[in-house]
């Protein structure tokens, strides 16, 4: 097939779609720049017949034996986009938690049905970030685990369920992201371990990605000063993306840039010019991500780059090989299907089958003060202390963890005070929290956040522990928050917002379900 050169560099091109339906503006933007790829996010999504629809429509503006990739983040846990119908999937450190790959490679096989019945044949996961640091504020619970050989595991068995479903697997975030303070979303981070760090930590588990027939990898907005001594991130990377990624690991498949309208780049490079540098260094796709404008503006960043031979014609025809191939393996196994719905018994076993494995993995980190399981008379109160949140930050994967709660505990006879928090209550709602809950025989305290637990919920969580209350705190989203609260002597984790693992929260509690969980990380 001949291509033009503005066909060439559209194909290398990922663009970030608006609304819930297709409209002219989009249809003649992907018609005139002969877009390669879309990424969809939640603001895309309805039901599963619209989102069928609308990939469906924008399958149609392909050129002919190009078919769209279509991906989106779905990596189960809080990390989300096809949420309504779709299978509750367990995020990967829950999945860790259970020391089971194969049953990661379950939950991929269920992942991918849902999206294959959308249209979608490519899905940005899995995650093959080692979650080192505890204070990682963008990995945490994203990630299977802290040990490196247990990850790529967990990662090889994803790889393998979502390809055996038909959709094209793309690990993340390459070289590695888990042992950051720093949110690439937000700001430039720097991994400075030395090189024989890396190879035996960060990389173990993109080795066993590669290995397991990757389709794709994505790179990081990150510097590694030992892989990279210029100080160029990884995704602008010669260096990190042709030297180590192709030449020295070997890796043949197509290599996907993190969104380039991410701070870590936008505010540095400019997403306009990044795009053509990480072309030129050895990437595939550019995630074009933000309003169609940025999208344009990348796309005649890289057409100018090409042209001008700042992108060497044989790096061009290249990457559009490497589109070509993938495209002919995965994208035509979706390529007009439309809206085929599975039968209702097949959809309620696989969710049953993702409820279940969401409920398993509910972990009890430490229970010192022999707790577990909450003593609670005919007449005993317990106040449930969680956010109530009717509209969730982006990434918390779920709305409402305490009207779920406390469904859960009255589905099981219990007399439940319920207790709205917000993410960061100040003193009058610490106040307020404590006085309503002071009246409960039991305390169960739902700290909500990734990373560190924010200064606002530790001194909610002080004030209750303080009250002489039995207080039981479970980290309802990222697992860590144990480490900030050393005098809580019962604490558990549920690894995300799910309404599957909050009933088993509370099962758990109460002894009607065993915890099977084991924190896959460092343990306090």
């Amino acid at each position: 097939m001949t291509l033009s050169l503005r066909e060439k560099v559209g194909q290398l091109i990922q663009v970030q779609v608006p609304g819930k339906d297709l409209t002219p503006e989009v249809a003649d933007f992907f018609r005139r720049h002969a877009i390669g790829g879309a990424i969809f996010f939640r603001d895309n999504v309805d039901t599963p017949a619209q989102v069928a629809q609308y990939v469906a429509r924008l399958q149609a503006l392909a050129p002919a034996g190009l078919p769209l990739l279509l991906g989106v983040d779905q990596e189960g846990g809080a990390v989300t986009v096809l949420q309504r119908d779709a299978a509750p999937a367990p995020a990967p450190m829950a999945l860790g938690a259970l020391g089971e790959p194969a049953l990661a490679g379950q939950a991929a096989v269920i992942i991918a049905r849902d999206l294959r019945e959308a249209g979608f044949n490519l899905v940005y996961a899995p995650v093959a970030d080692v979650n080192l640091n505890p204070r990682n504020p963008i990995i945490g619970e994203r990630s299977f685990g802290s040990d490196p050989h247990q990850v790529a595991a967990f990662v090889a068995a994803q790889v393998g369920g979502f390809q055996a479903e038909g959709v094209a697997a793309c690990a993340k975030h390459f070289p590695g992201h888990g042992d950051t303070e720093v949110d690439s979303h937000l700001n430039l981070p720097t991994v400075s371990h030395p090189r024989a760090r890396l190879e035996e930590a960060e990389l173990v588990p993109f080795r066993a990605a590669i290995a397991a027939g990757a389709a794709a990898l994505m790179t990081a907005h990150i510097t590694y000063p030992a892989l990279d001594a210029g100080g160029l991130p990884a995704t602008l990377s010669r260096p990190i993306l042709t030297g180590l990624l192709r030449e020295r690991l070997g890796f043949t498949g197509l290599c996907i840039t993190d969104s380039m309208t991410m701070h870590a780049i936008a505010r540095y490079t400019g997403s306009t010019a990044a795009a053509a540098m990480a072309i030129a260094a050895g990437a595939d796709m550019v995630l074009a991500c933000g309003t169609l404008e940025q999208a344009r503006r990348m796309w005649e960043g890289v057409y100018a780059a090409a042209e001008s031979g700042r992108i060497p014609r044989a790096r061009l025809d290249e990457a559009v090989t490497r589109v070509a191939v993938a495209k002919a393996k995965w994208a035509r196994q979706t390529t007009g299907q439309g809206w085929r719905p599975r039968s209702a018994a097949a959809r309620a076993a696989d969710h049953a089958a993702a409820w279940e494995l969401a409920a398993r993995a509910v972990t009890v980190i430490r229970d010192d003060a022999h707790l577990l399981p909450l003593a609670l008379n005919p007449g005993a109160r317990l106040a449930i202390v969680a956010p109530e949140l009717a509209e969730p930050p982006q990434l918390l994967g779920a709305a409402r963890p305490l009207a779920h709660l406390t469904a859960a505990a009255r589905e099981f006879g219990l007399t439940v005070d319920p207790v709205a928090v917000g993410l960061a209550p100040d003193a009058a709602e610490i106040a307020a929290a404590v006085q309503a809950a002071g009246q409960a025989t039991a305390v169960l305290l739902c700290t909500c956040a990734r990373g560190p637990l924010p200064p606002a919920q530790k001194a909610l969580a002080e004030a209750l522990l303080a009250m002489g209350t039995p207080v039981a705190v479970a980290a309802i989203w990222g697992p860590y928050h144990v480490y900030d609260l050393p005098a809580a002597p019962t604490f558990l984790c549920t690894y995300g917002t799910q309404e599957p693992a909050l009933h088993a929260l509370v099962a758990v509690l109460t002894g009607r379900r065993r915890p099977e969980g084991r924190l896959p990380g460092p343990r306090p």
